[in-house]
């Protein structure tokens, strides 16, 4: 007899796509520099100017992490003029926590 697994269920990018799921997420909190840019859009919106800032990395670098964010849909952007804005997204991450929550042996 098999163990039995505790599925991770996907959520939804806006498009409909179902993405995330631990392996994802797991791959993409991984990486430091991704947890800081998800520490910095946490408690606000930042504009990649303010990331490259912030974290003192070249821009083509920044935006490189922000699409492996974005594309797991651990961040949204919103576009206002010539400028795009960051936001942490928590589904992946509640999601992530729900899973580990079941691993535990109380």
């Amino acid at each position: 007899m098999s163990p039995r697994r505790h599925r991770v269920p996907r959520h939804r990018r806006p498009d409909g796509r179902a993405v995330g799921g631990p392996t994802t997420v797991f791959k993409v909190i991984s990486d430091p520099t991704r947890r800081r840019i998800m520490e910095l859009v946490s408690d606000r919106e930042r504009s990649v100017g303010e990331l490259v800032f912030e974290l003192q990395m070249d821009q083509p670098t920044v935006s490189e992490h922000l699409r492996v964010l974005r594309e797991t849909a651990v961040v949204s952007v919103r576009q206002e003029g010539r400028r795009r804005w960051y936001a942490l997204c928590a589904a992946p991450l509640t999601e992530l926590d729900d899973w580990i929550t079941g691993l535990r042996k109380d």
